[in-house]
This record gives C-alpha cells, structure tokens and sequence, in this order.
C-alpha cells in the first residue's frame, strides 16, 4: 500500500467508513478536524474555522506538494452554517475579556 505498516490498523479501521460513503453518496460532508489542516501556521491558528470557497488546493508547508488532490467546496452550503454559528451566542474567554487569555481588561 506504500504505507508505513504502523499505519495499516487505521487505514483498516477506515474501510467501514469508505463502504459506508460509498453507499450512501453524499453530495456534502462536514469535516470536524483536530488540526489546521495545511491552511494555518502558528501565527494564525483559529480555535474554529469553516472553509468557505469553491476550491481548496493543496498547500506546500514547507517540504513540497504532498500527492493529494484538492478538494472542491461550495460556499452556498457553508454560508448558512457560518451564519448560524456567527448568530449562537456562546461564551468563550474571548467573550470574557477581549483577549484569547485573558490578560486584557473588559471594555
């Protein structure tokens, strides 16, 4: 498969999921990602953010294109969800003091 065999029990465990995809066919899929994907450095790291464009290349980080595709988006579909989430009143430390830490003092 070309990949380190350390790897093989996930990929395994992601079979299910691929057969499950492929019966189903969805038109959309929202993605929850526990990182910034290749989008963000550390001086720009959002706590959350959604992709808003039609198209998504693959970006080089630094050690060269990897051998992945882009991946296409649809505005029209995360406008609504951006909106929502822009409108839920939620606390956060931001909310608390203007300062991501909290070091700020309220206005």
């Amino acid at each position: 498969s070309g990949w380190d065999p350390k790897w093989q029990a996930w990929f395994d465990g992601t079979r299910p999921v691929h057969a499950w995809l492929a019966q189903k066919a969805p038109t959309h899929l929202i993605v929850i990602y526990n990182d910034h994907m290749n989008y963000f450095d550390l001086s720009a790291y959002p706590t959350f953010a959604i992709g808003m464009s039609d198209y998504f290349p693959q970006a080089d980080e630094g050690y060269g294109l990897r051998p992945f595709p882009g991946i296409n988006g649809d505005p029209d579909f995360a406008w609504p969800i951006a909106r929502s989430r822009r409108a839920t009143k939620r606390s956060s430390p931001r909310d608390w003091s203007g300062s991501a830490t909290g070091s700020r003092a309220r206005s």
